[in-house]
This record gives C-alpha cells, sequence and structure tokens, in this order.
C-alpha cells in the first residue's frame, strides 16, 4: 500500500527532473509553477505543498544537482588535477551543466539563497584542494603548501570555466598540464619538473615525464 508521504517523496522527485529537464532546454527563465507543473505531470497545488514560490523551487534543485569542480582527491596531486580540470572541461560541455553554473551565478547576484548555494559550492571544492596539498606535503608530492588555496583554485579552474562558458571552447589536454604545472611550481619538491606537450598522448591523456 503506497502511503502519503511516498507519493509525496516520488512527486517531489518528478519535479525537481523536471526542473533540470527544463533548465537544459530553456534556461533559468522557463522555471515557473505552471511550466514545471505541466512538465512533471503534477497539479500547481503540489507545486505549493512543497515550495512557496519558483525561486524557493530553484534552490532547492539546484541544491540538489552536482555542478563539477575537484570531487575526490587523490594522489599523485599532479594527475589528480590534470585529470579532475579535463573532467570539468568535459561535463561542462553539456548542456545541463553550463546551464546550471549559470544559473547559479546568474541568479546568485539578486537572491541571497542563489548565493549560499553559489558559496557552498565553492567552498566544498576549496575545501577538497586544501585537503588535496595536506596530503601531497605529507606524501612528499609538494614541499610546501600555498598559502591561499582559494587562489589557487580560481588560477586553476577559472581558465577552465572561462573558456568554456565565455568562449564556447575546450581546454586542451597540454594547457590544463601546463596550468596544473606552473601553478605547482613554487610548491614542487623536484623545481624545473615540467610536462611538455611531447609528454601528452595523441588520445589527450598526459604521461609525467
Amino acid at each position: 500500500m503506497t502511503t502519503d508521504s511516498g507519493r509525496s517523496a516520488r512527486s517531489r522527485e518528478h519535479i525537481l527532473v523536471a526542473v533540470a529537464a527544463l533548465l537544459q532546454e530553456q534556461g533559468a527563465s522557463a522555471i515557473t509553477f505552471q511550466n514545471v507543473a505541466e512538465a512533471a505531470g503534477v497539479g500547481r497545488a503540489t507545486m505549493y505543498r512543497h515550495w512557496t514560490d519558483p525561486a524557493a523551487l530553484m534552490r532547492d534543485a539546484l541544491g540538489h544537482i552536482s555542478i563539477p569542480f575537484l570531487d575526490g582527491p587523490a594522489r599523485p596531486i599532479h594527475v589528480w588535477l590534470r585529470d579532475d580540470l579535463k573532467r570539468i572541461d568535459d561535463e561542462l560541455a553539456e548542456p545541463l551543466a553550463r546551464s546550471l553554473l549559470l544559473t547559479v551565478l546568474s541568479e546568485a547576484q539578486h537572491d541571497p539563497g542563489m548565493r549560499e548555494i553559489r558559496d557552498r559550492i565553492a567552498a566544498r571544492a576549496v575545501r577538497r584542494l586544501s585537503s588535496a596539498f595536506t596530503r601531497a606535503v605529507t606524501a612528499g608530492e609538494l614541499s610546501t603548501r600555498p598559502d591561499d588555496v582559494s587562489a589557487m583554485f580560481d588560477r586553476l579552474v577559472g581558465p577552465v570555466v572561462a573558456s568554456r562558458i565565455l568562449r564556447g571552447r575546450a581546454t586542451s589536454a597540454v594547457r590544463i598540464a601546463h596550468l596544473v604545472d606552473d601553478a605547482l611550481a613554487p610548491h614542487a619538491t623536484q623545481p624545473g619538473r615540467a610536462i611538455s606537450p611531447a609528454s601528452v598522448s595523441s588520445r589527450g591523456s598526459v604521461r609525467a615525464r
């Protein structure tokens, strides 16, 4: 027997899926109770039982959808950063991920709830990066940690996001390798060690020299 709580949970899930689809297909302006209710196959009264207004619905939906930034730090740090920056680049090529990021950045300018989501995404990524630096120093991969991990996050992720969002272009594996090497060079245990274009395979993966 289906309980009211079970039906409510399923309708809520359908609604959040519909929000993600509308964001991908039409952007943030499409997120109205009428549009979402039609896409999810529910009544507007159901919408109001879960959320007070479309802005609250949007915040809830974005809070449950992953925006890719530096997941699962692993060793060695050079390889992890190169691989994850390329993953970010690839995922931002997908319409949904790109639309979600643009929605968060745009709405955060005037919506405190969206601003909180934006800040939470960035803070989580910076914490992961900070943990990765601590592990890398402990493991002897780096000699020191950066003094400002937030600035390091901007230096590494910023060019990749800007290239995809502002220019619609991919960042090559060679370019990512140079971004990582240049950022980590002051903290390297072996000064001068670099990844050259010749160290990048024809499939785009990077091999350390």
